[in-house]
This record gives structure tokens, C-alpha cells and sequence, in this order.
């Protein structure tokens, strides 16, 4: 704790100094963000990436780790926001991130029920990354607590082709629903 406070002071009289060229300061800048980050002062942190970003220095670090503050405050809509802009600067392949982003707000709309909002997050998930198994998942999940189990039992075969690797997911949920659409001849053939 005492280093972290110590790395903050030196850098905020480092910025203070006027002799900094622009580039010293910005340095100085990005490594208070992160001394903030390390000690939990998220949003001064915030700030001195947001800053940066819009200085046009650092971009790659600052968004890097504005995305990593979002994730920690849980904040979604400035995670997508900042892990689109990072894609398009970095040229990172982020869509399966930014589909789970997607997934993390069907989920806070289904505990608000908000079904329709839920519909969108997901099927804005799947248009990002159609290999999204967890959207997938959270339809199912949503259609079968609606009793469309009919649905349901479509979203859940879906997985197979998205990650056969997440078969064992659906298998009880499956069952559930074959069992009260008492199709349990289907349950096994697909078994």
C-alpha cells in the first residue's frame, strides 16, 4: 500500500512539472491511471485513461484498461462501447467479449423481467459471435421458463453445433423439457 501511495505522489508532481515535454506528461498520465487502478481509485483512474483516449496517446493501453475498469464495475454498456473502439484501433478479434457483454445485460434484463430487452441482448450476442454458447443457453433457458418448451428444446440443440464441447449443459434441461412435452422417445434418440 505504502509503494502504490508512494508511485501516485511521484507521478502527480511529475504532471505538475511545466519543464515535462507532452509526451513525458502523458506517460506520467498513463502510469498514475494505472497506480489508481492498483489502489482502487477506479474512477480517477477513469478519468486519466478517458483523458488519454481522447488525447489520442496510448490508445491501445488506455482502452485496455478502461475495458478492464468496466469489467470491474460491472459497467456493460461502457465495456461494449470501449471494446468496439479497441477492436477498431487494435484490430483485436474481441467479438466472442463483446458477445459475453451482450449475454451479461440478457441476463440483468431477465432479473429485471424485461424479457424483450433480453431478446435483443441475445440476439445482438449471436449476430457478434453466432458461435456464442452462453446466449444460447440464456434463450433456452428463457423459453422454457415462458413454457415454450418447443423452443426451448431447439435452443438447447443448437449448442451441439455451436461447441459440442457444452453438450452436457443441455442434457438435463433437455430431459425437463421432453419430459413435459412427454417426447422422451426423442430425449433418447437424441441421447
Amino acid at each position: 500500500r505504502g509503494e502504490v501511495d508512494r508511485a501516485i505522489r511521484i507521478h502527480q508532481n511529475l504532471i505538475a512539472r511545466s519543464s515535462l515535454t507532452r509526451e513525458q506528461r502523458l506517460q506520467a498520465m498513463l502510469e498514475l491511471g494505472m497506480d489508481y487502478m492498483r489502489s482502487g481509485l477506479l474512477d480517477r483512474a477513469e478519468g486519466l485513461f478517458r483523458e488519454l483516449v481522447d488525447t489520442g496517446s496510448h490508445m491501445r493501453q488506455s482502452l485496455d484498461h478502461l475495458l478492464d475498469i468496466y469489467q470491474q464495475e460491472r459497467d456493460w454498456h461502457n465495456a461494449i462501447a470501449t471494446a468496439q473502439r479497441l477492436q477498431a484501433t487494435a484490430a483485436a478479434g474481441l467479438d466472442p467479449v463483446l458477445a459475453h457483454f451482450h449475454c451479461e445485460l440478457a441476463e440483468e434484463s431477465l432479473r429485471a423481467v424485461r424479457d424483450d430487452d433480453a431478446r435483443k441482448w441475445i440476439q445482438a450476442a449471436l449476430q457478434i459471435d453466432p458461435k456464442c454458447v452462453r446466449a444460447t443457453l440464456i434463450e433456452a433457458a428463457m423459453e422454457e421458463r415462458g413454457g415454450n418448451l418447443r423452443a426451448a428444446i431447439d435452443s438447447y440443440l443448437r449448442v451441439e453445433q455451436q461447441d459440442p464441447e457444452y453438450l452436457p449443459e443441455t442434457i438435463i434441461p433437455l430431459q425437463r423439457c421432453h419430459r413435459a412435452l412427454r417426447s422422451d422417445d426423442a430425449f433418447l434418440d437424441f441421447l
